[in-house]
């Protein structure tokens, strides 16, 4: 992974389950100083373009359609990150038709998010794709921690855990809805914190 200039200083946002740099403890809490420019609601902070990675069980689901709206959303603030995503365990998805869910084409387009670029098939995780990452989000910690503990156990416990359950969106309960919610959340975190040259983003 990228090295970065760190300046240490405790930070408490949300449930303090922020995104995690590169070289530190679990339970550090760091401020990143970055050296290159982004802008954020039309302010100006320096920064490397950062990349997140999201994880879930056969990139079909919820890490394409939570990399998708992500990647669009960042766009519209100027937010200088950028995301990706991987399968777990690609052969479970051996069913799976086309290159990615139409229950996510179809919320996609409901949100006006051209998929002109953006579709392709799934891709299993590799070691290159942790490395490259800097702050990575598995979908469902239940489900996913076992297969990295199995597959990846050096990063098992360098990855923010979100609880989304795999399953067709109902009335009751809408997997997508709830991705929705936590990338929001997750952008407003990149842009409350208003320093500049710096994020609030918490160590491994």
């Amino acid at each position: 992974m990228r090295r970065l200039e760190v300046s240490i200083s405790v930070l408490k946002l949300d449930s303090d389950r922020l995104l995690r740099p590169k070289g530190a403890s679990q339970t550090t809490n760091s401020l990143i100083t970055h050296d290159r420019e982004r802008k954020c609601r039309g302010r100006i902070f320096l920064q490397m373009a950062n990349k997140i990675l999201f994880l879930c069980t056969g990139n079909y689901y919820r890490s394409r359609f939570a990399e998708i709206l992500f990647n669009s959303l960042v766009s519209e603030r100027e937010l200088n990150w950028k995301a990706d995503s991987r399968a777990l365990a690609l052969e479970l998805g051996v069913n799976n038709v086309g290159p990615m869910s139409r229950y996510v084409t179809a919320a996609l387009a409901q949100r006006g998010i051209e998929l002109t670029g953006v579709q392709r098939y799934p891709i299993q995780v590799k070691a290159i794709d942790f490395e490259e990452a800097d702050a990575i989000i598995a979908l469902k910690e239940s489900e996913h921690r076992p297969y990295l503990l199995e597959r990846y156990p050096d990063w098992a416990d360098k990855v923010e855990y979100w609880d989304v359950t795999d399953g067709i969106p109902t009335a009751k309960y809408d997997p997508l809805g709830e991705i929705e919610r936590e990338i929001n959340r997750l952008i407003q975190r990149l842009c409350d914190f208003q320093t500049p040259g710096v994020l609030p983003i918490t160590g491994v």
